[in-house]
């Protein structure tokens, strides 16, 4: 061997390890604006219930059930929009945006009763439990680093077999010649 042949091998070894770098940090950098996101459409989803059930039962600016249906259908419309932008920034559809149907169709003018703001809360709860459960879904999704992680002996002993086995026929037919 020459010395030519490791001449770029420093070279492509820095080269590499800047590749591997970039990659972890546009990972965590996804995973941390994917969280933010999360956290945003959690937080306006509460402020909504929140806005709402205060309104029902305070009163306080004397809406009329119409202004008030109104004024919801518009929340969560904007809560919509959110759930969209963060399904394009992921790249698929993580939240379908069909659970807030339910939301934008609860009639808030006929009814200013406790179970009908219990059903309410409970709805908003169940889509903040369906945000959280597939943004974990999103973070233990399987990677290569995950699955390096949790398979490396097995790949470890495939290499070296392979290894065993190629340096095997190597010798066979260096000594058939």
């Amino acid at each position: 061997m020459t010395l030519q042949n490791f001449q770029y091998l420093s070279i492509t070894l820095v080269l590499c390890g800047w590749l591997f770098l970039y990659y972890l940090n546009n990972r965590a950098f996804k995973r941390g604006e994917v969280a933010r996101f999360k956290d945003r459409l959690v937080d306006r989803l509460s402020a909504t219930n929140d806005w709402l059930l205060k309104e029902w039962f305070l009163n306080e600016k004397n809406y009329s059930g119409f202004m008030l249906e109104e004024l919801l259908t518009s929340k969560i419309t904007h809560i919509e929009l959110r759930m969209e932008q963060y399904n394009n920034f992921i790249g698929y559809s993580l939240i379908d945006t069909k659970c807030l149907s339910n939301l934008r169709d609860f009639d808030v003018g006929a009814k200013r009763d406790e179970v009908a703001a219990i059903i309410f809360s409970e709805s908003v709860s169940d889509i903040i439990e369906h945000i959280e459960e597939t943004f974990s879904i999103y973070l233990h999704r399987k990677s290569p680093i995950k699955i390096w992680n949790t398979k490396k002996y097995e790949i470890v002993g495939a290499l070296c077999g392979m290894v065993i086995v190629s340096t095997f026929f190597l010798a066979a037919y260096c000594s058939s010649k």
